[in-house]
């Protein structure tokens, strides 16, 4: 099965996106005259977009089924050489749990007033926080080792 979608993965997925692709543009075209002559007001509640959002949708569950199923089965069958990657994603987690652990609610100012306006929990505000200063962190490490290699590259 490997071998199969190793040659031939990439059709299916560019065939299965086109394939959606066209019944949300068949689907589409056949109401968009109705949907243009609707109120602007009642636009919003049409299921003229229904076909592509679920197929979207369908293909993002199809292929994150895909990656975990095969990142599984490639741990499992060579799990020697994915020490490495397993290491890394051990420390992504363990940045992101140290981030979110030190991350504190805002309780005064902007941030304070637009938590309460789009009603995010204390738990929702601490997982931004985290996010945000997790992404910071990789983007300086990210920077620090781009600029690293290439004083490396030019002393070559």
């Amino acid at each position: 099965m490997y071998k199969f979608f190793s040659k031939n993965g990439q059709l299916i997925g560019f065939g299965l996106g086109a394939l959606v692709s066209a019944l949300f543009l068949i689907s589409w075209l056949s109401g968009n005259a109705a949907f243009q002559a609707m109120a602007k007001e009642d636009q919003p509640n049409t299921g003229i977009f229904d076909a592509g959002l679920i197929g979207s949708f369908v293909l993002f569950i199809m292929a994150l089924l895909a990656l975990v199923g095969f990142g599984v089965f490639q741990t499992a069958s060579n799990f020697r050489n994915s020490i490495k990657g397993l290491i890394g994603i051990a420390v992504l987690v363990a940045i992101f749990l140290i981030t979110y652990s030190t991350s504190s609610v805002e309780s005064t100012g902007v941030v304070a007033d637009a938590a309460k306006k789009m009603g995010t929990s204390d738990n929702t505000q601490k997982l931004i926080g985290g996010g945000l200063i997790t992404m910071i962190i990789l983007s300086v490490v990210a920077i620090g080792a781009l600029v690293l290699s290439e004083i490396r590259n030019f002393f070559k």
